[in-house]
């Protein structure tokens, strides 16, 4: 007995099921207008927001060390060392 594929058992043994398949190929395209937005378009937002947290998490571990440097000097003057 040879082991039958996943999605050929599925569509045998439930075909009720497998009739969503047939919705999304047939599906309509939307009318192009002012409206409807392209699929391209939240790539510039989604991209502007990744590069704006790297550069502020950069920047917050960045000025840390900036505002830490001169108070661990002023420590380690007033220590003598």
């Amino acid at each position: 007995m040879t082991p039958q594929p996943l999605l050929e058992r599925l569509i045998t043994r439930y075909p009720r099921y497998c009739n969503f398949m047939g919705y999304f190929t047939h599906k309509s395209q939307p009318v192009k207008s002012l409206r409807t937005v392209s699929p391209r378009s939240p790539a510039v937002p989604f991209g502007i927001l990744v590069l704006g947290t790297v550069l502020l998490i950069g920047a917050l571990s960045f000025l840390l060390v900036l505002a830490l440097g001169p108070i661990a000097e002023y420590l380690k003057t007033a220590a003598g060392v």
